[in-house]
């Protein structure tokens, strides 16, 4: 199943990751509704669908599944070093250790979806005999992660104060990563493909867009990740997406999601932490960065430089 057959999915990944640029860079930070509408609420979707088109592509055979995953396990190590200046606590050689294993563990800023991805494709792998006995439990490991962010948003017991703020809890590779997965496994292995309308998609849409706003006064606007409707909205995007046949090889998407905190970090570190100049300037960066990349690649002898190779 090749991946440029599908050029919908391709401009949906496209637009996805300039979806987490935006999460990282508010860029309706003045307009504190829409602020929480968008980056805060529709923009969640992006790294949900990342993972339902990982599982979809996916192979689970041994001679396919070991050397993709050596590669992403490698792609993982060089971003944690690229951006490691950003992370590594050099207070001590205790600190450095403990910082060192905290981040490879969880995956710093956006890299927790590399770190996510590693260990649910690894259970999926291990569990491949029994998927359909596997998605259950990881559906119930997403309720928990929903349950979850909703305490620590409520915050207001001794033990919802403990959780709140901490991401990694309810946003990780059993609660998020592992039952997107398996949706796209699931969706892959189904013998007559599942088809959207737009009635169907509309709705949908309708469904997130009203969790968001509940969610946004229930809150009072405070940073979530997590909402129960996209493991509805996730998977049926994703379907609408494949649908749409176009001839369109899609380049840049993954080298804007990893790259992309070079510049937003710049920004962060000289005061700006969101607004549309931060995230218009970011995003056509991250572009420029993307496709500098891609023209290295093409380069004669580029090829024996092996992190050149592992970046997509």
């Amino acid at each position: 199943m090749e991946k440029q057959h599908y050029g919908g999915l391709e401009i949906l990944k496209l637009i996805m990751s300039l979806m987490v640029v935006g999460i990282h860079t508010n860029p309706f930070a003045s307009l504190p509704a829409l602020n929480s509408l968008t980056s805060n609420g529709i923009f969640r979707i992006a790294v949900p669908v990342f993972f339902v088109m990982n599982g979809y592509f996916l192979s689970l055979e041994r001679d396919k599944f070991l050397p993709w995953l050596r590669r992403i396990v490698l792609l993982y190590l060089l971003l944690s070093l690229l951006f490691s200046p950003l992370w590594l606590d050099t207070a001590s050689p205790q600190d450095a250790l403990l910082s060192i294993v905290q981040n490879l563990a969880t995956g710093w800023h956006h890299l927790w979806y590399l770190a996510a991805l590693i260990v649910a494709a690894c259970l999926a792998y291990l569990g491949r005999a029994h998927l359909s006995l596997l998605l259950p439990v990881a559906l119930l490991c997403f309720v928990a992660g929903i349950v979850l962010q909703a305490i620590a948003l409520w915050n207001g017991n001794d033990f919802a104060h403990a959780i709140h703020g901490q991401f990694d809890l309810y946003r990780n590779a059993l609660t998020v990563a592992l039952p997107f997965l398996l949706i796209g496994m699931a969706l892959r292995r189904r013998q007559t493909p599942l088809h959207v309308s737009l009635p169907v998609l509309l709705l949908v849409g309708a469904l997130f867009v009203g969790e968001i706003v509940l969610w946004g006064w229930l809150s009072r606007n405070q940073t979530r990740d997590l909402y129960a409707s996209l493991i509805v909205v996730a998977p049926v995007l994703f379907l609408a997406a494949r649908q749409v046949q176009l001839n369109y090889r899609d380049h840049m998407s993954a080298r804007i999601y990893y790259f992309h905190p070079i510049f937003e970090m710049a920004f962060k570190l000289n005061g700006k932490f969101g607004g549309g100049k931060v995230f218009l300037v970011t995003a056509v960066l991250s572009a420029l960065l993307a496709y500098a990349i891609g023209k290295l690649k093409t380069l004669q002898g580029a090829g024996r430089l092996g992190w050149v190779r592992l970046i997509p």
